[in-house]
């Protein structure tokens, strides 16, 4: 079982990391829509 630990664990991580590059990739795209 604690192999399936480790693979929830992997799993996570790359759900979180994919998570941020998009929520930064939508904020990005937002700032640079906005006249300035």
């Amino acid at each position: 079982m604690t192999g399936n630990i480790a693979i929830d664990s992997i799993t996570s991580r790359i759900f979180f990391t994919f998570q941020y590059l998009s929520n930064k990739t939508i904020h990005d795209s937002r700032r640079n829509c906005q006249p300035q």
